[in-house]
């Protein structure tokens, strides 16, 4: 019986450079794992007036949220914290003129604490119509350089373009 690695046969040679590597892999010490990660979760609540849609909008648009955040710390080798992930998993409501829709975010944020550096991926958040379908949508992926601005963009974000039409007309 040959073994076999990816469906190619794998001669002796390889066979023990592979057996080196992950002995040395599991035996030698990594500085990456000197300083393991924190993780902890943040209860997220909160009723506030979004300013963007409101100005949009010409009325108050007002989001009620609460969720969970979920944080990690990584850290170097020395234990200083270089990166933070964070996990949004939030539902809630948005509202304006007795009506309400739903809103989820299920997005993840990763802070590059070295660079400066902020990438939004994922359903940074959704609001749902009330007889089904989508009212706007941020979806996709965000990278913001340390002054803020957006150095690349992939997906609908008419949020981030003002793009508030077909919110404020389910508001409406």
């Amino acid at each position: 019986m040959s073994k076999r690695l990816l469906g190619r046969p794998m001669g002796k040679l390889t066979i023990i450079v592979l057996g080196l590597a992950v002995a040395l892999a599991v035996l030698a010490p990594t500085a990456a794992l000197a300083t393991p990660p924190d993780t902890f979760r943040i209860p997220v609540e909160g009723t506030f007036i979004d300013e963007g849609a409101s100005a949009a909008c010409g009325f108050d648009v007002l989001f009620e949220v609460s969720g969970i955040e979920t944080v990690q710390v990584l850290y170097d080798a020395a234990g200083n914290p270089i990166r933070v992930q964070i996990h949004k998993n939030i539902e809630g409501t948005v509202s304006a003129n007795g009506i309400t829709l739903r809103e989820i975010e299920h997005g993840q944020i990763f802070l590059d604490l070295v660079e400066g550096t902020d990438t939004e991926i994922g359903l940074l958040f959704r609001v749902f119509l009330s007889g089904g379908g989508t009212a706007i949508a941020d979806v996709g992926r965000l990278v913001f350089d340390a002054q803020g601005n957006v150095t690349f963009e992939a997906g609908p974000h008419p949020a981030l373009h003002g793009d508030f039409a077909a919110l404020c007309a389910a508001l409406s």
